[in-house]
């Protein structure tokens, strides 16, 4: 019983630890640093853009809109202002768009 007991906290435990944190893009400060809304990250994190790509699809009821995400570039954390916003830097050149969102790397 204790080891069924300890294989089911095991197994959650693992489970948990592989959860990407999402964030959403809140303003831009330069072409490279970008303030974004996102919990429980820390200096040096490791984050990847974003962005939709919406397409309309045509269907036997008449079709509607698919959505993909595509990555658009690495980032990391340079700065947390406080457990809602952090300051992420994208490389030179990189186009942040509004509707484009972060999601913590594993490392």
């Amino acid at each position: 019983m204790k080891k069924l007991l300890f294989s089911t906290q095991f197994l959650f435990l693992v489970g948990c630890g592989h959860v990407a944190h999402h964030g959403t893009i809140a303003m831009k400060e330069s072409d490279t640093l970008v303030h974004v809304s996102i919990h429980d990250v820390k200096i040096g994190d490791k984050v990847a853009l974003f962005h939709n790509i919406c397409e309309r699809t045509d269907g036997p009821k008449g079709g509607g809109r698919m959505c993909k995400r595509q990555e658009i570039a690495p980032g990391t954390i340079t700065k947390v202002f406080n457990e809602h916003y952090s300051l992420v830097e994208f490389p030179a050149g990189t186009k942040v768009s509004e509707g484009d969102f972060i999601e913590t790397v594993s490392k």
